[in-house]
């Protein structure tokens, strides 16, 4: 596989957990500007879980080639996302004013298992309509 390929596969994900990441390393009061949404009951975990459907997405689509059909891609994407949202949480520890919690982590296992299953569905379709017809193979 060509270095262009892997880079079209890989780079989205890598970038978006890299913005995960910058926004980790907010301190806590950096934040303070966006406190009006933060009054709604759960919205924190809500951005979380948005911010790891992205990141599951992503990832899920730089594991799986189009030439396979599933196997290990499913799992290995949940896996990969839910291990980043720990070390992530566990990163924030070392953030003034942010603090790890087992909550947060929760939301983002979600939104990443959310996530792989809407492009797990997605691929699903536009293989199925591809197979009849319906789409022109690449």
């Amino acid at each position: 596989m060509s270095i262009i390929k892997l880079l079209n596969r890989f780079l989205p994900a890598l970038l978006w957990a890299t913005v995960i990441f910058i926004l980790s390393s907010i301190p806590g009061k950096g934040f303070a500007k966006f406190q009006f949404f933060f009054y709604l009951p759960f919205a924190d975990k809500l951005v979380h879980g948005v911010i790891y459907l992205i990141l599951g997405v992503l990832t899920y689509r730089a594991f799986s080639p189009t030439e396979r059909r599933f196997n290990y891609t499913l799992p290995l994407s949940i896996i990969l996302c839910t291990a980043f949202g720990f070390t992530d949480e566990l990163h924030q520890t070392f953030i003034p004013g942010r603090d790890m919690s087992m909550y947060d982590l929760l939301a983002d296992s979600i939104g990443a298992i959310i996530g792989v299953s809407l492009w797990y569905i997605f691929r699903s379709k536009v293989k199925a309509l591809k197979a009849e017809g319906g789409l022109p193979h690449e």
